[in-house]
């Protein structure tokens, strides 16, 4: 396996040539959070002498067991690293950077649904991967115990990977003026977080919010109440300074056990995002659709959607969900999950009756939940749109998988060039290239409310599909501290 070094501002790394490609594994973009540096807003890398090796990847950062987690990678605090794929060290060419799903406690930078391959040889794409701090090492608040960037670690671990960018990128032929975030899921959040914080038009270019509406954020208060419940948890008593100092000696698997025990554990449930970051103080003063009202991220260019059946990912769990009658006071408790008044879930309810009235009540769920996520994404496009942004197109993915739905996650393979058609992955690289991902994508607004669905014979826009789904949700407040999957995967009887 052939390898070849590049220089960065810390040294030089080796890595692997591939299959016509360069890639780069375990490239530090902070120093080791881990001491004195747990729960801390990241540091810079430090630098080295020789050649550093870059072949093989680094851990997953340290998150529950779950099919989310890269068990071939190990699992470490010491995860702050960069993945880079590129078909040459010369010229400078768009960059995307990826930011995996799994909310905000699981997840793995590398998997084969967004492997950078064919973007990096098809259409000269750099593409860049990052492993950040999850769950109580990324998001645990003890700002006001004079911890400086925790309760926003893990967020704070990405605008740091995206200076590293800025500042390196180059080496590996990317322009650092083009860069592109793109997420899914968790990752779609994070980019929506990003977005919204102040300063990211100079890191970014463009963004891409698949599937990663703004909900379940934490605020000051909710987060000293999960810290209070982790300090009881753990038995530790005394001043906030000792214990700042208890608990950064606590052992990692311990702390993740204590996560576990709070309800941030493995699957989607109601106290998953215990430890998401922090939203109503600086950096991060408001949530996406609100920084957007208020023009933060306005000059960057935007895609967002989701695919047509979200929900149907709790068909893997629970096969029978889709057929199965639903009792009315469940369905309801289910939907209130979901809105800022849990009071108008009966109006959610009747409103679907009346447009499915034969569906079985459990796909009517289904469609409802799914609903959540395109409505509140819908939402921050015309919260740009109202605050004249720069362009936002919004998309739906039509096209089901062999087992006939179109579930959360399908669109990421067909965005990176993993399935026959195309189409998905061209117009990426063209925005990724130039902002504008070409004339048969027209950006949404008001009056059209175009979007592009994705389906089985090619991509089609469409001015205000289903039109009626959409305004089933007017007046009902979706905001960013409810989460409507909260008890999507329990088993709903």
């Amino acid at each position: 396996m052939p390898e070849i070094t590049v220089s960065t501002p810390q040294g030089r790394l080796a890595g692997r040539r591939s299959d016509g490609l360069l890639r780069f594994h375990r490239v530090p973009y902070a120093a080791a959070p881990v001491g004195e540096r747990r729960f801390a807003a990241p540091a810079a890398p430090s630098s080295w002498s020789g050649v550093r090796s870059a072949v093989d990847p680094g851990p997953v950062a340290v998150q529950p067991a779950s099919p989310l987690r890269d068990e071939r990678r190990g699992m470490d605090e010491d995860c702050l690293f960069l993945d880079i794929v590129t078909s040459s060290l010369d010229g400078s060419r768009p960059v995307i950077v990826w930011l995996h799903g799994g909310g905000y406690f699981a997840g793995s930078s590398l998997e084969p649904d967004s492997d950078g391959a064919r973007l990096a040889s098809e259409h000269g794409i750099v593409v860049v991967s990052v492993t950040h701090r999850l769950g109580v090492f990324g998001f645990l608040d003890l700002e006001p115990w004079g911890v400086g960037g925790s309760g926003l670690a893990g967020h704070l671990d990405l605008v740091a990977a995206l200076r590293w960018i800025r500042r390196s990128i180059a080496a590996f032929g990317g322009d650092p003026g083009r860069v592109t975030v793109v997420g899914h899921s968790g990752g779609g959040g994070k980019a929506s977080l990003l977005l919204s914080t102040p300063g990211a038009s100079e890191l970014l270019r463009g963004a891409v919010i698949m599937a990663g509406p703004e909900f379940d954020l934490n605020d000051p208060e909710r987060a000293t109440q999960t810290r209070d419940d982790l300090v009881a948890a753990l038995g530790l008593g005394g001043e906030p300074d000792g214990f700042v100092a208890a608990l950064r000696s606590v052992p990692a698997a311990d702390l993740l056990q204590v996560q576990e025990h709070l309800g941030a554990g493995p699957v989607p449930g109601p106290d998953t995002m215990r430890f998401s970051p922090v939203v109503g103080r600086h950096p991060l003063p408001l949530g996406p659709t609100a920084a957007a009202l208020a023009g933060l991220g306005a000059d960057i260019p935007l895609i967002i959607g989701t695919a047509r059946d979200e929900s149907h990912i709790a068909l893997g769990p629970d096969p029978g969900l889709a057929s199965r009658d639903l009792s009315p006071e469940g369905i309801l408790g289910l939907i209130a999950d979901g809105l800022d008044r849990p009071e108008d879930a009966g109006r959610v309810r009747g409103t679907y009756r009346r447009l499915f009235p034969d569906l079985p009540s459990g796909e009517l769920w289904l469609r409802i939940a799914s609903d959540q996520f395109r409505i509140r994404s819908l939402r921050l496009a015309e919260a740009r749109v109202a605050a004249r942004a720069a362009s936002t197109r919004v998309y739906r993915y039509d096209v089901p998988s062999p087992g006939g739905s179109a579930a959360h996650g399908a669109e990421v393979a067909a965005f990176f060039g993993w399935c026959p058609d195309s189409a998905a992955m061209d117009l990426l690289a063209a925005f990724a290239a130039s902002g504008d991902p070409g004339p048969t994508w027209p950006a949404y607004s008001a009056e059209s409310r175009q979007e592009l669905r994705f389906r089985p014979n090619g991509p089609v826009c469409v001015r205000d599909p289903e039109g009626a789904r959409r305004a089933a949700w007017d007046g009902i407040s979706t905001g960013p501290r409810t989460h409507p999957w909260a008890r999507l995967l329990e088993p709903a009887r």
